[in-house]
């Protein structure tokens, strides 16, 4: 039986879902569009946990794939840490600040870390830091679709989508 290896063009359809106090939530998935397409060992997923937990499996492959909070989006941040009040005149010119906006920012003892929007107040905003998933358990129920060797165009097809989807997210 042949395996899901690094190197392979790997495309699949997911549901993703929070797990939370016993209960399952739905949060996404592919289901509904295009199939989702990786290459492992030359991209990752997100979160990585989901590709490196696909090595290996059967090429047809369809199940379940748990990742506790350390392998799917991080822990969370202590309650203490993970909310800030910051200045908009500390924004760059021109930043879209609005609620529910999400952005990279360089927190001084952390890196960089993903920021949210949640509220603007006359001249502050107020972010809240971490992925909205960090400290969360992760289910993805997986369809592997197809499995074949990654050619050289598939590779720069997937790159191009990669850095045009990265884009669109900032």
């Amino acid at each position: 039986m042949s395996i899901i290896k690094k190197g392979q063009l790997v495309e699949l359809h997911y549901d993703i879902f929070v797990e939370e106090n016993g209960e399952s939530h739905p949060i996404g998935g592919t289901r509904e569009g295009d199939a989702f397409s990786f290459i492992p060992g030359v991209m990752e997923t997100e979160p990585p946990g989901l590709g490196q937990n696909l090595l290996g499996k059967p090429v047809d492959f369809s199940g379940q794939i748990v990742l506790e909070s350390k392998d799917a989006f991080g822990e969370a941040l202590p309650p203490e840490q993970a909310t800030a009040q910051v200045e908009i005149s500390s924004f760059p010119e021109g930043f879209p600040l609005e609620k529910g906006m999400m952005f990279e920012a360089e927190v001084q003892n952390k890196g960089i870390i993903l920021g949210t929007i949640v509220e603007i107040r006359d001249d502050l905003a107020i972010v809240f830091y971490g992925h909205p998933l960090a400290g969360k358990t992760i289910r993805f129920e997986v369809d592997i679709l197809n499995v074949q060797e990654a050619s050289e165009d598939d590779v720069k097809r997937l790159m191009a989508q990669h850095q045009a989807g990265s884009k669109e997210e900032k």
